[in-house]
């Protein structure tokens, strides 16, 4: 049997096997996604899932969980929004010749956009879905049955004499130390990416944010132009604006894996764009021009360095609950 999580409701105790998609006793879904695969004999590939106990999801090719975390400790970021506006259209009346009219006027807009698992610090899945905001606000509907706690750190980073050695320390002492040169451009050991933004039509260079600090790297040198320690970063979205594709007049800044989507992006579809300024003791350590939904940039990463490193923010919730609460859990991942 693999990990569970014990649910305490009304005074009783619920298991619930992490390791397997099958639902416990009381466990509902609030939303699923089945990803299909053929047009006449359609077979499941994978089904991404939010109950009120947990979030996960379950690949059937392979039979197995890819990623399983109670709800109260995963959060649901809204990291790309698109809107597209919507038209209805009626008969307004019939010409001499006989032929239909019809005028057309807004009924409304459709939003579809990307949303981002978040849990221990890291960005377990990203996914396109319709309303993204709604099915947040539906996780977080279910969050709020669980009583507030203060969500633990899991790091901590310290920047030595030479100002450019970062070292970091897990809370969890059977886990190593690392230490990072912020100016070397690959990753240290135990860092993973969680923002690659590239310039296109014609960026010359890349920007990264990763578990333990944000660099750009110079295209053409390969070298690090501007890094600071992520702990140490404090994000400020300027100047967001509602824009159409067509009327963009330079390169846009965006995450790597998006560039196809914003690729197939009509002329229709409104989209925000604004700058992004990284400070450090009230000075800019980096400056992010014409970055593709700057806001939703901002809470993922917000929301990565609060998991990891706490900074300071509000309780959130971290196991135990009212009427319902989890005792006991751990996170499965394949």
């Amino acid at each position: 049997m693999g990990d569970v999580l014990i649910v305490k409701i009304d005074g009783r105790e619920v298991r619930v096997n992490l390791s397997s998609p099958e639902m416990a006793e009381g466990e509902t879904v609030v939303w699923r996604h089945v990803e299909h695969r053929g047009l006449i004999l359609k077979r499941r590939l994978w089904e991404t899932v939010i109950t009120n106990y947990r979030v996960f999801k379950y690949n059937y090719e392979r039979g197995v969980m890819v990623y399983c975390h109670p709800l109260v400790n995963a959060e649901l970021v809204v990291t790309l929004s698109v809107a597209k506006p919507l038209t209805a259209y009626g008969l307004a009346g019939i010409t001499s010749k006989g032929l239909p009219v019809f005028l057309s006027k807004k009924a409304g807009v459709s939003v579809t956009g990307y949303m981002a698992v978040v849990a221990g610090g890291k960005i377990w899945d990203e996914f396109m879905v319709d309303e993204p905001q709604k099915v947040r606000d539906l996780a977080e509907a279910c969050k709020s049955l669980y009583r507030v706690q203060v969500q633990k750190p899991i790091l901590e980073a310290r920047l030595l004499e030479d100002s450019q050695t970062l070292e970091i320390s897990p809370l969890d002492p059977s886990l190593p130390r690392a230490r990072v040169n912020l100016l070397e451009p690959r990753l240290a050991r135990g860092e993973y990416v969680v923002r690659r933004l590239v310039g296109y039509p014609d960026g010359r260079s890349e920007v990264f944010v990763t578990n333990y600090r944000v660099f750009e790297v110079d295209l053409e040198t390969r070298s690090v132009k501007r890094s600071a320690p992520l702990n140490s970063v404090e994000f400020f979205v300027v100047g967001s604006r509602p824009v159409r594709r067509r009327k963009l007049s330079k390169s846009i800044l965006l995450e790597k894996g998006w560039l196809q989507f914003y690729k197939n992006i009509s002329s229709r579809f409104y989209f925000r764009v604004g700058d992004v300024v990284a400070l450090v003791d009230g000075s800019v350590a980096v400056r992010l021009e014409n970055v593709l939904d700057p806001d939703g940039f901002k809470r993922l990463v917000d929301t990565v360095k609060r998991q990891l490193y706490g900074a300071g923010e509000a309780a959130r919730p971290s196991g135990s609950a009212n009427s319902s609460s989890c005792t006991s859990y751990r996170a499965t991942g394949s």
